[in-house]
């Protein structure tokens, strides 16, 4: 004995060998796990998960000492375990790597590294094109072409891991920004997340064309790749290896490989290898106390480090998956409108474009484009749809539930021959026809909820194991339709072998897509809800967070529009997870001082559950649960897409109705409406959004106070790489300095992920009638449409309850605005009125000097003409109750301005007053800080865009001693010819002395003047020691500070903003 153990191979083989061993040692493995000291409890628990499976036992038992054993499991302990078992002739043949029939360890190896390396390519890239990156033309079959040929762009985000620096968006053009490039090689694993049907399984599989093509960009990462492996998660179990994986999902069979080779072949050329692991959240989660493989390992990063890893999940899985937390994320996002407009013509209707153009404005008109049809699965459904029904246009559906019923009615079950695995020609039993699409979605309606919904969510069968719970002949019509996919693999975990000694193998079962399970499953649950069958509560108890409520909102909505019932038991489930999570960060979102992405969490929630009623079409059965939800009886969304919009309007139709014929109203009505659109690209409209979301505007002063302090020239290569990333241009942030623009661009780039383009109001706006609103905010949207609307419920005194009115940035032309004015002085109990950015006709002002019980008045950049801003100059007269004018960016000449300090004077309870100073004649000053000074409460004084920045601060300074409650000052100048003007010393430091004597004082802001390094310094040390114990921020332009290379000395200053 001593003599051939000496002689043992150190290297054990991995799985393939102990799987051969398995067949050898049937009638001692209990023997051999005890001498390799295998637990009893452990070998009791792989019993009972492995029943009437003795080899699959055997194998795990090997499987689990080998894991636990790690470096110690080497064939010397193997062999000396099988000679205590009385194996002694086996043990001989183990030391040497081998078995009885011939089968090797890694010992036996003779294929060199470069053979290997040439063989995996050849093989690869054969599969790529002809398999994996086949893509049938419609979802359920039928032709196949290339993805080449029907890949379209989808939009992709980079979520960045470190809060500070911006989200970008990365184009799909630019694929190869998922895999590192040559100066980002520590980068090497990236999460690619989206919903079902979003694109991650096709841009995979473009990825792959991508590496296998002799066309590949010679500048794409992919060509430093020797190898690209693209692995189903689905297709695999968790006992599975790395090597198991890729032999049975890509390799040809008879090339001979083993697991070992091609693993061992990845360990050493790790660098040059890339792996995509498609479909994480398919992944099956192993039973306790079984035996896992090294894919997790991989994932976690314990193996493979060097190895590019790129893996596909569900956002819900993402959020789950906190083992692979520096991984870089990113989302993709679907079709954008311009990707629906080329996904119709080019790829779908390229010889048919008349069908196409229609198809397109029935996307446009029935709201489609920028909700369904934005997912790549549902886009494809609807050009097989048009082009198979076109009678659908006479009645489109307008809910899911319904689209999803008029596609399920398209599957077309083709011929199913005798040689298939669903039903051989040795069944004995009958196969009946099952009678429609309908009831074969309701018959594998089961299997799909409880694979979606069970302990271990499953998305891919064995047929064995769906041959007990459905029926034959759901399954030959199922695989006909193609709603079903059957795939045949050798058994990952065991192999066994037949009487001819092949190795067996098993057909495994999936729906096409996830969202085809999902469509199923909904209907299941909605069936068990109308039967009253208790599974109904077993299943949605297992919905008990936001995130999976959110990545189950498919199979929500699903059931919900088939059952009212189910519905309501949802809503109630829904209610229960909001008032756990959410509902105590109610106000913050209201207020939006609740984090960003955060606010976003909430919004996607509400809007599920307003989606559900929809589905539903409860005609106001939900609204009680509804305005539980809306607890504070507020609406508050942003960038809501045309379906959103729909759900909304079914929801306001049956809240607050006075009719007593509806019946179905809830308690509380709603009180305020908040729809808006954002964007950050001028400063009028990044005011807009510091003003609705406040913890928009503390990250961005928290990346001015990074980035400022950062290198000019890092910040201009940053800069400009994010500006080449944006390939539809950046209209209205180019004139904006390094640090401003990066410390904008993640806000900008995180709206505009957030938000759909522009809709229509008019779902919502149409029962603006019957709502007892006291705010309305409809920022930023397009009214054009819908603006007679609004104009009626105004005429009518239908909204003679609102005390807050915001029509701000919706951009309404001056006709558009005369037709609205004679209707606003109804508001008699209106409090505050923003109209900024849109054009004010001539008599608008007249007919706002009616509203005189308004407080906050905001008319940014409103006045176009000169007669126009010198009637609105005296029409503030009759204001007296005003406490806030934001006036600014208006057009205001002398005379105006005289006019305006005149009735500046009747409003004897301002506080807060912004004004425009652009090309007005110093002149002017004394009779405006004259004005100002008869106000004692001012605490916000805001003197905008002079070009004579000494002048006003001297003019200024008399009257600051008056202003005895003043919190925040701020004066800015206005660029003369090419240049901004410098300060004169003498006279802000005069300002600066009057302003450092407040005891209230919060802010002084001077931009877009030019200053000495001394004088900075001077006012920094005055405000530090100022008599204002509150004083935060002084905020001067950084780049105007001059020599700049002293500016480091400050960097440090609490104080200081360097804008």
């Amino acid at each position: 004995m001593a003599t051939f153990i000496s002689n043992c191979s150190k290297e054990l083989a991995g799985d393939d060998f102990l799987q051969d061993l398995t067949d050898h040692i049937v009638d001692q493995w209990q023997a051999v796990g005890r001498h390799l000291n295998v637990p009893s409890g452990t070998i009791t628990v792989l019993k009972a998960n492995n029943a009437g499976d003795l080899r699959e036992v055997i194998f795990q038992m090997l499987m689990s000492w080998k894991q636990e054993a790690g470096f110690g499991a080497t064939y010397e302990v193997l062999a000396l375990a099988l000679q205590k078992a009385r194996r002694k002739d086996l043990a001989e043949l183990v030391c040497k790597g081998k078995l009885p029939d011939g089968s090797k360890g890694n010992t036996g190896n003779t294929l060199s590294q470069a053979d290997i390396l040439t063989n995996l390519k050849k093989d690869l890239k054969w599969f790529y094109p002809n398999s994996l990156c086949k893509i049938p033309m419609c979802p359920w079959g039928g032709e196949k072409v290339s993805i080449e040929n029907i890949f379209t762009n989808v939009q992709l985000l980079q979520r960045m891991s470190n809060p500070q620096e911006p989200q970008r968006e990365v184009p799909l053009d630019s694929i190869h920004k998922l895999f590192p490039s040559d100066h980002q090689k520590e980068r090497t694993r990236s999460i690619l997340q989206g919903k079902a049907g979003s694109g991650k399984s096709t841009t995979v599989a473009r990825l792959a064309f991508e590496w296998a093509s002799d066309e590949t960009d010679p500048d794409s990462p992919l060509r430093s790749y020797d190898l690209l492996f693209v692995l189903k998660m689905r297709a695999m179990t968790p006992s599975q290896n790395l090597g198991d994986a890729i032999i049975s999902q890509l390799l040809s069979a008879d090339k001979g490989y083993t697991a070992e080779e091609v693993e061992k072949f990845i360990k050493d050329h790790d660098e040059k290898i890339a792996i995509i692991f498609d479909g994480f959240d398919e992944f099956p989660s192993p039973v306790k106390g079984s035996v896992v493989g090294n894919i997790m390992d991989i994932l976690r990063g314990k193996r493979l480090r060097h190895c590019c890893i790129l893996v596909t999940m569900r956002p819900w899985k993402v959020l789950e998956s906190k083992d692979l937390a520096d991984y870089t994320v990113y989302e993709v996002k679907g079709f954008s409108p311009e990707n629906v407009v080329s996904f119709v013509m080019d790829k779908n209707f390229k010889q048919q474009p008349e069908m196409g153009r229609k198809l397109l404005k029935y996307l446009e008109l029935s709201n489609l484009k920028e909700s369904i049809a934005s997912i790549p699965l549902l886009a494809s459904l609807l050009c097989h749809l048009w082009k198979t029904d076109s009678s659908m246009m006479e009645e489109p559906p307008t809910r899911l539930g319904e689209l999803f019923e008029c596609l399920s009615s398209c599957f077309s079950p083709k011929s199913v021959t005798d040689d298939n695995p669903v039903c051989s020609s040795s069944d004995e039993e009958r196969v009946d026809e099952v009678d429609d699409t309908s009831g074969l979605m309701k018959a594998l309606g089961p299997v799909a909820l409880d694979g979606i919904l069970s302990d271990q969510p499953q998305l891919i069968f064995s047929l064995a194991d769906l041959k007990t719970n459905l029926e034959k002949a759901v399954l030959k019509e199922a695989k006909g339709a193609g709603i079903l996919t059957f795939e045949e693999k050798r058994r990952p975990s065991v192999k066994r072998r037949s009487a001819k000694g092949r190795k067996m193998k098993e057909t495994f079962v999936s729906f096409y897509h996830k969202v085809i399970q999902e469509y199923c499953a909904g209907l299941q649950l909605a069936s068990l809800r109308e039967n009253d069958n208790s599974n109904f509560e077993v299943y949605i108890s297992k919905i008990q967070s936001v995130a999976r409520a959110l990545d189950l909102s498919y199979v929500l909505s699903f059931a919900s529009w088939k059952s009212q019932q189910a519905a309501e038991e949802i809503m109630n489930l829904l209610l229960k997870i909001f008032n756990e999570e959410l509902k105590v960060k109610v106000p913050e979102y209201e207020k939006g001082s609740l984090p960003l992405h955060e606010c976003q969490i909430m919004q996607k929630y509400f809007e599920l559950c307003l989606q559900l009623n929809f589905e539903a079409d409860s005609q106001g059965k939900l609204n009680q649960q509804l305005s539980s939800i809306f607890c504070n009886q507020v609406v508050r969304m942003v960038g809501i897409s045309s379906y959103v919009a729909e759900a909304l309007g079914h929801y306001l139709k049956y809240i607050g109705v006075e009719d007593d014929s509806h019946a179905c109203t809830c308690d509380q009505p709603l009180k305020s409406l908040q729809l808006m659109q954002l964007n950050l690209q001028s400063t009028t409209a990044f005011r807009e959004v510091r003003k609705q979301f406040p913890s928009a505007e503390e990250m961005h002063t928290r990346n001015m106070k990074i980035y400022t302090r950062q290198n000019s020239a890092d910040l201009e290569r940053l800069k400009c790489s994010l500006t080449i990333k944006e390939k539809t241009g950046l209209t209205g942030m180019e004139h904006w300095n390094d640090y401003e623009f990066i410390a904008k661009y993640q806000l900008c780039q995180l709206f505009k992920t957030w938000q759909y383009s522009r809709i229509s109001l008019q779902p919502i706006l149409t029962y603006l009638m019957h709502l007892r609103l006291e705010k309305l905010t409809l920022t930023g949207q397009h009214l054009s449409d819908s603006l007679c609307l609004l104009t009626d419920a105004l005429r009518l005194g239908r909204l003679s309850r609102l005390m807050h009115l915001s029509l701000s940035h919706c951009e309404l032309t001056e006709n558009e605005t005369e037709e609205l004015a004679p209707f606003i002085q109804n508001l008699t109990s209106l409090r505050e009125l923003d109209l900024t950015n849109n054009r004010l006709g001539p008599t608008f002002g007249e007919h706002l000097a009616k509203i005189v019980n308004l407080n906050t008045l905001m008319l940014e950049k409103t006045i176009y003409e000169v007669d126009v801003m010198e009637k609105f100059a005296e029409s503030f007269q009759s204001l007296t109750y005003l406490t806030c004018l934001e006036f600014r960016r208006n057009e205001i000449t002398e005379v105006g301005m005289l006019k305006l300090s005149s009735s500046l004077s009747f409003l004897q309870n301002l506080q807060a007053v912004h004004l425009p100073m652009q090309n007005l004649p110093a002149e002017v000053f004394p009779k405006l800080v004259e004005a100002l000074a008869q106000h004692k409460d001012l605490r916000d004084v805001q003197l905008l865009h002079t070009c004579w920045p000494s002048e006003l601060c001297q003019s200024v300074a008399h009257i600051v001693p008056k202003l005895k409650k003043l919190e925040d000052f701020r004066i800015s100048v206005e660029r003369m010819q090419t240049e901004y003007p410098e300060i004169i010393e003498r006279d802000v430091t005069y300002l600066v002395e009057a302003l450092c004597k407040l005891k209230h004082l919060k802010m002084f802001s001077i931009l877009h003047v030019k200053m000495d390094i001394s004088l900075l310094q001077k006012m920094v040390k005055s405000f530090t020691d100022c008599e204002s114990s509150q004083f935060e921020s002084l905020r001067i332009s950084k780049k105007l500070v001059y020599p700049q290379e002293s500016l480091h000395g400050l960097s440090d200053t609490q104080i200081l903003l360097l804008w």
